[in-house]
């Protein structure tokens, strides 16, 4: 490599700057041994710019004060960094080099060469990627260096995320060698994820399980926050956006986090097993993106958000451990599973933090990890489906052997039940021929009682028939007094038959058109012709039509007053009826008229009854 500094200002700063750092700078040295290695702390010295405005002439003018690097991680976003890196190269071949910074989440990087006149090369991740002279994810740099020379370089950065400062010396054809493996070897990682996310959604497809697609989507997330982690991401999706960059490192935990709890709830079940560790989990998380939105908005960082972060991590973690210990045997690949990622996420906080060296292994801990527990959360998925089916076989088997076991123990009562119901069938046998033959005893006795109380009925009917005559004959012949003449008469309906008799004895002959054919009115006491539909009711045209009250009372005051003519007085009658005296008075002066009618008609002599007065 043969380059030449122009102009006298960047000569001068050059030997400058040589001359500053010699004394006390530490060296890198390139020797032929050599194709790649990591820069230590005690290799390069750092200046902090707490101004985040000086410039490389500034640098070279004046004299700062550059101090070995201790803490080996940014600790201040506010500020800028200048890294001073002096390298002396013994090697006698003349190879190409490059300086390759790892961590891709560095928002400002400035590398100044003495080989380009400390022009300043500026990437980051607030960069557009295109602005790389090397299209890799990481930031690389060419370092020339001749042969027995020694040179100084600077890099200024600034990061608004904590970054490392880890960073690596490599030969050119060994880089490339790196960045394909590096490629290859994250291809293969989100080949798997994508795997596993397509076989879970199918699952979940076919089986409608909503664990599968909790776990889907969590796998996806995990992806998208590796694509902002590793820089792929911005590599491939919005290269020409860097504001996308912080968006997604700022959204990619907390989907990570959602997503996480919705698998873990479902596939625990802790709604039902651990509701107190639920609400726990559920609470820090919230908590967690309360903190996030803060300090977003008020534009700080807190170094250790970390560990706020892992909280509902952990706790699900310890449910799970708990869920186990009580017997829930598909939490154990999830312990596993979750095992390996809490030590992806240490490897990788440490690493951030600087207390790790940044390699292959450190930088991708958490991509080899989360492979893993993909690998190991589907497994626990089918082996909790296996353990569930082997569950439902036990219990089934269980079902069949009580089904059996009451089975035996149905046919043993049938065959008891048979014996007894046969047993109780002869008992019962024997009891009925003796209950025919007490049957056919009380039929004979039933048969002699019918024809004793008919006997009794008829010698009643005789009696009562007596006893009416007598009365009656009684009526005619003296005078009786209102009880006995109600023992006859006792009620509305004996009036109302003794009416239909006289009235209708002979048979019905309507008064309009003297059709003797009548049917049933809508009352009982109703006949209707059943040729010109006249209806008519007993009480119709006798004297006791529109009457209102007691029938039998009528009938007596008609009887008392066809026997004595007006002997009894108004207030008698009113007393012993329990009538009032006007009604007694009225209907006995109808009475009265009705007699003289039919006496001046000489329809009506004193020998005749009294019921012949009714129908005038």
């Amino acid at each position: 490599m043969n380059f030449r500094i122009s102009g006298t200002k960047n000569l001068f700063l050059v030997c400058l700057v040589i001359a500053l750092g010699h004394s006390s700078l530490a060296i890198i040295t390139i020797d032929a041994n050599q194709e790649s290695r990591y820069i230590n702390q005690t290799e390069y010295e750092l200046f902090e710019d707490s101004s985040s405005r000086l410039t490389i002439t500034d640098i070279g003018n004046k004299s700062f004060s550059f101090k070995s690097d201790n803490e080996g991680y940014n600790r201040n976003i506010e500020s800028a960094y200048w890294m001073k890196i002096r390298v002396i190269n013994k090697d006698t071949v003349d190879r190409k080099w490059v300086l390759e910074f790892e961590d891709p989440h560095i928002t400002s990087l400035e590398f100044y060469s003495p080989y380009n006149d400390y022009k300043s090369e500026a990437v980051g991740f607030g960069h557009a990627f295109n602005t790389k002279k090397y299209q890799h994810k990481n930031f690389v740099f060419d370092l020339y260096t001749d042969p027995g020379k020694e040179d100084i370089y600077y890099v200024k950065f600034k990061s608004s995320i904590h970054s490392g400062f880890q960073f690596k010396l490599s030969e050119n054809h060994v880089y490339n060698n790196y960045a394909l493996s590096e490629y290859y070897y994250l291809g293969l990682f989100y080949g798997i994820i994508l795997i596993m996310a397509a076989y879970n959604l199918i699952l979940f497809i076919s089986t409608r399980i909503r664990t599968h697609l909790y776990y889907t989507a969590y796998v996806l997330t995990c992806a998208v926050y590796a694509f902002g982690e590793d820089g792929l991401g911005f590599q491939f999706f919005w290269p020409s956006t860097p504001v996308l960059n912080h968006i997604f490192i700022m959204l990619g935990p907390l989907l990570l986090l959602v997503t996480f709890l919705f698998y873990s709830n479902s596939f625990l079940e802790l709604k039902k097993r651990a509701p107190r560790e639920q609400r726990l989990a559920i609470g820090s998380s919230v908590f967690y993106v309360l903190f996030v939105i803060i300090t977003n908005l008020l534009q700080t960082q807190f170094d250790y958000w970390i560990l706020i972060y892992l909280i509902p991590f952990l706790t699900t973690y310890y449910t799970a451990l708990k869920l186990y210990r009580k017997g829930f045997k598909p939490a154990r690949f999830f312990i596993i599973g979750f095992s390996v990622v809490i030590l992806s996420f240490v490897i990788l906080l440490f690493r951030i933090l600087g207390h790790i060296p940044a390699n292959i292994l450190t930088a991708y801990s958490f991509n080899f990890g989360f492979v893993l527990e993909a690998i190991l959360f589907s497994y626990a998925l089918g082996d909790k489906i296996k353990l569930m089916d082997r569950d439902k076989r036990e219990a089934q088997h269980r079902v069949i052997e009580e089904l059996k076991i009451n089975e035996e123990l149905k046919d043993k009562v049938n065959r008891e039940l048979e014996q007894k119901v046969s047993e109780r069938t002869l008992e019962l046998h024997a009891k009925s021929e003796d209950l025919k033959a007490a049957n056919d005893e009380l039929e004979e006795l039933k048969e002699q009682l019918f024809l004793m109380n008919a006997e009794l009925d008829k010698d009643n009917w005789k009696l009562k028939r007596e006893v009416k005559e007598i009365t009656e004959s009684k009526l005619t012949k003296s005078l009786v007094p209102f009880t006995e003449f109600t023992k006859i008469y006792p009620d509305n309906l004996t009036c109302m038959k003794r009416l239909e008799t006289l009235k209708w004895g002979d048979g019905f002959e309507c008064r309009k058109c003297k059709h003797t054919n009548y049917k049933p009115g809508p009352k009982p006491t109703i006949r209707k012709c059943a040729k010109c539909k006249t209806a008519e009711s007993i009480t119709a045209h006798t004297l006791f039509h529109a009457l209102k009250f007691p029938l039998n009372k009528a009938f007596y005051i008609t009887y008392l007053t066809h026997a004595t003519g007006e002997e009894f007085t108004v207030d008698e009658l009113s007393e012993s009826l329990e009538l009032r005296r006007n009604t007694c008075w009225s209907f006995r002066k109808k009475v009265i008229e009705r007699k003289e009618s039919l006496e001046a008609k000489k329809q009506l002599q004193g020998s005749d009854s009294w019921e012949k007065i009714i129908f005038g």
